[in-house]
């Protein structure tokens, strides 16, 4: 069953560098991105690559990045191998094995029309462990995850800040306030001006952390 933005995500155990630990244990205070993977995939495997890209940039944002894949620790090692062979990529993140998709379970990765098989979906997960975004694509069609660092990094400003973002909003541009707000505690909140287009429609410049 999928797992939906705004659930509460449930523990449970995975296996890091031959240790067993809590989710969220593992997760300590901060966010994550909890990925479904397939060893010896075409797709997955430039995903590993794209993603141990982006592990500095995440990791700026007290982000953690986990995979998890439905493969033996054996055939993951492997193509973990094979990963740095042919790609020259060294994940920088861990990839746990899921044989008995327990952990596919509760992030509603596991995909109940093939056998062992897992749906391509990334979760968001807060540090309250709630999921705040969710994708997930065809099999064929590889995740842009520079997208999801985009996604995460709009829900941490909007969940520390009274604001909203835009279409393709990015760190920097101009965010929206909200309707609930009124206009006299915007004005009170954003001395530096609130750009109003329409009482709905009110811009200030992105506030600091």
């Amino acid at each position: 069953m999928a797992v939906l933005p705004g659930s509460l995500l449930s523990d449970f155990r995975i296996v890091v560098a031959d240790t067993p630990v809590q989710f969220h244990e593992w997760m300590e205070d901060g966010w994550a991105l909890v990925v479904a993977l397939k060893a010896m995939s075409p797709t997955c495997s430039t995903e590993v690559a794209a993603l141990t890209q982006l592990v500095a940039p995440l990791a700026a944002c007290n982000t953690k990045v986990l995979g998890v894949a439905a493969d033996s620790p054996e055939i993951i090692h492997a193509w973990l191998d094979d990963l740095r062979d042919v790609l020259d990529c060294v994940p920088g993140f861990e990839v746990v094995a899921d044989t008995a998709m327990s952990a596919s379970t509760v992030l509603g990765f596991v995909d109940e029309t093939v056998g062992n098989g897992l749906h391509r979906t990334a979760l968001v997960v807060s540090p309250e462990k709630k999921v705040v975004a969710t994708v997930t694509y065809p099999v064929t069609n590889g995740r842009n995850f520079a997208e999801l660092l985009r996604v995460l990094q709009a829900a941490q400003l909007t969940a520390a800040k009274r604001v909203a973002t835009s279409a393709g909003w990015r760190a920097g541009d101009p965010v929206m306030l909200p309707p609930s707000l009124s206009q006299a505690d915007a004005e009170r909140l954003y001395p530096a001006g609130v750009t109003v287009l329409r009482p709905y429609l009110r811009t200030v410049a992105q506030p600091l952390p």
